[in-house]
């Protein structure tokens, strides 16, 4: 039976025999794995392009998703800080201003006479907490004044008839909205990057690119893949030289590359010249993903090792499986400014977090994430693994409680925890044993039960469950939570 969210695999019927090539097969199972450019042994601790569907989960009591009120602690936080900063810039008046005021009266003649604009909507009922954000966007639209790119505001506050009518709602936790507006026509963008004048900067100038930039010698390329220059993950398809149109050489990629056009985080290129894969140290066929984190540089495998002879065989659902999975550190900490991103992740695979003490005991922390980061870099395309500070875990949660976790005084508890949506909509937990050591085999035996048909599974559901209906509208990921007699939809 296979996990939801989850993806195929086949199961070992022995857990005394996992093993890496155990975990490799349940990737390789779904993909082709990863491989590394020779060379590159670059380190640092330092996802989907498409338009989101929103997904109602089940309904759960709030006690029970330790894990998820942290997210939507860090998330409601990010979107407040953003929200409340736009209403200090709303203050200080529009004649010192590179951002432009929107409002009833001028918002259609403005859009739909700009190339391009990046309006943010904003919810201005926040209390303010701080103003760096809206010195950032300031700053953002100072710079791309220059470059003819304008950014914009509506305070929906103010302005409720135009934001009611262009459909702009603010539910639970999101405060703010940004629209991507080409001649008129109106993109949803994804968020939780636009935080930082460097971040806008980069997206709009991407923007004005096409969804495959034409890369055609050695200094456009290495211009291209300067990270944050173009966006955070930047993927380069080396085509032979030949006189057939992209399009029919890639067609895939070019498909994929569509898809992701409108999320910040995306870019793409392509390139038949020679010079540019001298520069790439890559010999065509190859695609390549850069990324500010883990190995800077990842081939795509199948085409090296010679599965698939040549890019335009390479099946869409392949390359954005793959895509999507070496977008992510293999293993990153859980902060207020990616939250976003890996609540998105929640919906896609399970998820594994480690409980670690780094203010009290950092030597301890850095031993257990050592330990754990192999397994998470075999098990990369069966589940996300991150890591928190266990002293944000609440002690009386209902989560701790069922999964056994015990406190050791003031020092939390080193855990490892792999939680997701089960087939019938249930939300499920399965704990490390607290009482045995971390090893690297005791993690793989974690993940292999996580995705094997042993039961029973730990459960963490409210009394009352509810299905999991279709994907339905566009927008964010939508949670249903259950708080004593209230029931409350949060959208973030």
């Amino acid at each position: 039976m296979m996990r939801a969210g989850s993806l195929q695999y086949h199961v070992n019927p022995d857990p005394s025999n996992t093993s890496i090539s155990h975990i490799h097969n349940l990737a390789e199972a779904n993909t082709h794995h990863f491989g590394r450019i020779p060379g590159n042994d670059s380190y640092s601790t330092s996802l989907h392009a498409t338009p989101e569907a929103f997904v109602f989960l089940p309904s759960l009591h709030i006690h029970s998703l330790s894990l998820m009120k942290l997210l939507l602690f860090f998330s409601r936080v990010s979107s407040l800080v953003l929200s409340s900063s736009l209403l200090s810039l709303a203050t200080e008046g529009s004649n010192n201003s590179d951002v432009l005021n929107l409002t009833s009266t001028n918002f259609k003649t403005t859009v739909e006479s700009e190339d391009v604009v990046l309006v943010m909507f904003s919810d201005r009922t926040s209390t303010p907490i701080a103003a760096q954000y809206a010195t950032e966007w300031e700053s953002a639209a100072s710079t791309l004044k220059g470059k003819g790119v304008k950014l914009a505001r509506v305070a929906c506050e103010e302005e409720e008839l135009l934001c009611g009518n262009l459909g702009i709602t603010y539910d639970g936790f999101l405060t703010y909205a940004l629209y991507y507006y080409k001649n008129g026509v109106a993109t949803r963008v994804r968020p939780f990057k636009l935080l930082k004048a460097a971040d806008i900067v980069s997206y709009m100038a991407k923007e004005m690119l096409p969804p495959v930039t034409k890369l055609t010698n050695g200094r456009a390329f290495l211009e291209f893949i300067k990270h944050p220059q173009t966006a955070e993950i930047v993927t380069v398809a080396y085509l032979p030289r030949q006189y057939l149109p992209l399009e029919e050489a890639a067609p895939s990629f070019i498909s994929v590359a569509k898809s992701y056009f409108y999320d910040a985080r995306y870019a793409f290129g392509a390139s038949s010249s020679p010079a540019v894969a001298a520069a790439a140290g890559v010999v065509a066929p190859a695609v390549v993903v850069y990324r500010p984190f883990d190995d800077r540089r990842v081939l795509y495998r199948p085409l090296t090792a010679g599965d698939t002879p040549s890019i335009a065989e390479v099946t869409e659902q392949d390359l954005k499986a793959w895509i999507d999975a070496v977008s992510l550190p293999i293993l990153q900490e859980v902060t207020w400014e990616n939250s976003t991103l890996w609540i998105e992740q929640l919906h896609r695979r399970p998820l594994a977090y480690v409980l670690v003490n780094p203010n009290q005991d950092p030597e301890g922390t850095k031993n257990v994430l050592d330990i754990i980061r192999p397994v998470a870099e075999e098990a990369k395309f069966l589940m996300n693994f991150v890591w928190m500070d266990a002293a944000l875990l609440d002690a009386n949660s209902k989560l701790v409680k069922r999964l056994g976790l015990t406190w050791n005084g003031a020092m939390r508890p080193v855990a490892l925890v792999i939680t997701g949506w089960s087939d019938d909509g249930r939300w499920i937990a399965l704990a490390y044993n607290q009482s045995e050591e971390i090893t690297p085999m005791g993690v793989r035996k974690l993940v292999w039960r996580y995705h094997s048909d042993e039961k029973p599974r730990p459960a963490v559901n409210s009394e009352v469950e509810v299905p999991v209906p279709a994907k339905i509208k566009e927008g964010f990921l939508t949670a249903l939570f259950k708080i004593g007699s209230k029931v409350l939809y949060f959208v973030f």
